[in-house]
């Protein structure tokens, strides 16, 4: 009974926890426009309206990096984009 009641208080907590980091992974992924500096390689993860590829470009047209990594997932299609800057 003991065990029982650790492993419910160890998975409520885990579950806290990556929700918790689920629902602030922008604040956590994002860098301040402040702090930006030149990259070696810029992943764009898919998955929203388009902002991100968008923002992803526009960081790689900018001269951030000579490196973009973009991964999406349409309708379970994976979609993986590498582009290099010459």
């Amino acid at each position: 009974m003991i065990n029982a009641k650790r492993f419910l208080i160890a998975s409520a907590l885990f579950f806290s926890l990556v929700t918790l980091l689920f629902l602030n992974a922008t604040k956590i992924l994002t860098v301040p426009e402040a702090l930006m500096q030149q990259s070696d390689l810029i992943v764009v993860l898919g998955g929203d309206s388009g902002s991100r590829i968008k923002r992803g470009v526009e960081l790689f047209t900018a001269g951030y990096t000579i490196y973009i990594h973009m991964l999406s997932i349409p309708n379970h299609l994976l979609i993986i984009l590498y582009c290099t800057k010459n």
